[in-house]
């Protein structure tokens, strides 16, 4: 069997087969060479990040864990400032705001945390909670639309998140409603 049979095939048994054919079908159809290139590119970040979200997480640092922790046990949104203002003694690093902003960047990397700048401040919480802010932001910029029309791709935008993360704390936050 060939890779198109087994497209077919795969597409045939899944439950969203049809919409995800259908969404190839319209961007390849009609579609130019760069158009088709686009499509290439992206499907291939897509397995990207499949990949990324699939492997265990890095093997933390002590500031990771400290500010990890800060930030969870905070239970709202958290700046650069108030992690340098919470850190104990050790480790260092997180006395000054640039060494606290270096390790909550690496979290929101490795997808632990999430942040979304609102006018000049940077603030950093728990996926769920910057999921959930950014929802309510990305509604009051689109008047009208509902928690279902939100757009993942910019949510994640606005996040630092990766769109797959995003869209599996949107289907649990609907979830809950």
């Amino acid at each position: 069997m060939n890779e198109v049979d087994e497209l077919a095939q795969t597409l045939a048994n899944d439950p969203r087969g049809v919409e995800i054919a259908r969404v190839l079908l319209d961007l390849l159809i009609g579609g130019d060479d760069e158009t088709r290139l686009l499509v290439l590119v992206k499907l291939r970040e897509a397995i990207r990040e499949r990949r990324l979200t699939l492997h265990s997480p890095q093997a933390a640092t002590d500031a990771e864990k400290v500010v990890r922790q800060i930030v969870l046990d905070s239970g709202t949104l958290i700046t650069a400032d108030d992690v340098v203002k919470a850190a104990p003694q050790y480790p260092r690093s997180l006395h000054h705001r640039s060494g606290a902003s270096a390790v909550l960047n690496s979290l929101v990397n490795k997808g632990e945390l999430g942040k979304l700048t609102v006018g000049r401040e940077t603030y950093f919480s728990s996926v769920r909670e910057i999921v959930q802010q950014a929802q309510i932001a990305w509604m009051r910029e689109h008047p009208g639309q509902g928690p279902e029309q939100v757009s993942p791709t910019a949510i994640a935008g606005m996040t630092g998140l990766s769109s797959a993360q995003v869209i599996r704390t949107l289907s649990e936050l609907l979830g809950d409603r």
